[in-house]
Formats: structure tokens, sequence, C-alpha cells
């Protein structure tokens, strides 16, 4: 084998490394998630409750083990970036659609993804009908999986990837039309920021929502869906289902 050969045969390895780093720790973060819906869900006395234990287990367990293979890797060739981003969406899709699949016998797997892609993306499309009786934990995953779509990629951008020795910045790049220059000289501060404002914005909707006659259940869920500018509901008439609130 030449020395030229050797070296792409180690640039690839890293790579792969890298991608198992990255997609790794975001399958984590997003079982921490599940973990969360599985407490709450158990607090309601909600039939969904195994259906997110076991989600939550298969994706911390996928993560840890991409982790395990990642080696340490601290590196990544720029125009491996586009790959990346790629590859993050659609794994954290797979993962997100994993509850949803479970809890609803009669959701297909196509189905299921369609929402979790549908809710992460913000687009604010649903396959699914009878949300007036459907388990509080999906239609709090749904609105969590929405929240965290409207921050989540610039979060990750700006904030993660950085830990990872990675420039942030440059893979918000690959998933936007942004050509400008950091507004901010460190993406700590203009993250944190902008973190901080969201769920200003989240917390101000769900009280608002709560005086103007919600639950604190509807209040929070609707908080989250209308921070991210998504539009979930819990309800087959959407917001009309509040027409005789204030």
């Amino acid at each position: 084998m030449s020395d030229y050969s050797f070296v792409l045969n180690v640039s690839a390895i890293n790579n792969k490394r890298f991608f198992y780093r990255v997609i790794g720790y975001l399958l984590a973060c997003l079982a921490v998630a599940q973990f969360t819906t599985m407490a709450i869900s158990f607090m309601l006395h909600d039939k969904a409750f195994w259906s997110f234990l076991l989600s939550a287990l298969v994706t911390a367990g996928a993560g840890a083990a991409l982790l395990v293979r990642s080696g340490g890797a601290t590196e990544l060739k720029k125009r491996y970036l586009f790959l990346l981003t790629t590859l993050c969406w659609l794994s954290v899709c797979a993962f997100a659609a994993l509850p949803l699949y479970l809890s609803l016998p009669q959701l297909s797997m196509t189905d299921a993804w369609f929402e979790a892609v549908s809710a992460i993306t913000t687009t604010g499309s649903t396959v699914l009908s009878g949300l007036d009786t459907m388990p509080k934990a999906v239609l709090l995953w749904r609105a969590i999986l929405q929240w965290i779509g409207g921050i989540g990629i610039i979060v990750m951008a700006i904030a993660i990837l950085p830990a990872l020795k990675i420039g942030g910045m440059k893979l918000f790049k690959t998933e936007s039309s942004d050509i400008s220059e950091k507004i901010l000289p460190r993406s700590s501060h203009l993250s944190g920021s902008i973190l901080l404002v969201y769920l200003a914005i989240s917390a101000g909707a769900a009280l608002s929502y709560y005086v103007g006659g919600m639950s604190w259940f509807d209040a929070l869920t609707h908080a989250m869906t209308s921070a991210a500018t998504g539009g979930f509901a819990n309800y087959d008439a959407s917001f009309g289902y509040f027409n005789d609130k204030p």
C-alpha cells in the first residue's frame, strides 16, 4: 500500500469515527428527552409508559454504541459537513419516531416517521387523528420534538459541535442559506442568548395559555409548539377546541 493510500484510509476512518461521535451525542440527548417523557407518563399513569421506556433504552443504547466506536475522534474534513448534517437529521428522526410507532398500534412505521420529521422540522403537518383520546405522553412527545426542532439545529451547530472540536457555525451554514460571519466573538455567547430568549418566549406563552383557561398540560404543550411556530395541537379541532376560552 502506498503512503497516499494509507493517508486516505486513515482519513476515512477518522471521518467515520467523528460521524459516530456527533450522532452518538445527539442520540444521547434524544434519549434524555425520551426518559423525561417516560417519567411524566408514569406520573400521569399513562399507558404509553412502557413504549417510551423501551424507546429510551434503545436510543440510549444506540448512542452509547456509537460513542464507544468513535474512539475519541476529534477532527473532520469540511467537505464532510454536508453529509454529517443529513445523517444527523435522519438518525434523530428515525429514533424520534420509535415511541410513536410503539405507542400507537394503528400507526405504521412510515406514518410514525412522517410525524417525527414533521415535528422536528416544525412543518406542522400530521397524519394522526383521534388526538382527543390519545395518550398524553404521545401528545407531549410531539410537542417536545417540535420544540426541540424550533431551536435544535442552531443549538447543535453553535454550542454542541464546538465542544466536539468542530466549528459549529460552519455546519450551520450547510443547513441554511446564511453566509454571514459570526455575530458575536464566541459561539457559546450566541447560543446561550438564543436559548434564553427561546425559553422566555416558551414560558411566557405557557403562562398566558394557563391564565387564559387551558390546563397546565395543554398550556405547556401548546406553548412549546407555538414557540417553535410548528402548530401541533392536542385536539383534532386544533386551536379551535379552545373557542370557549377567553
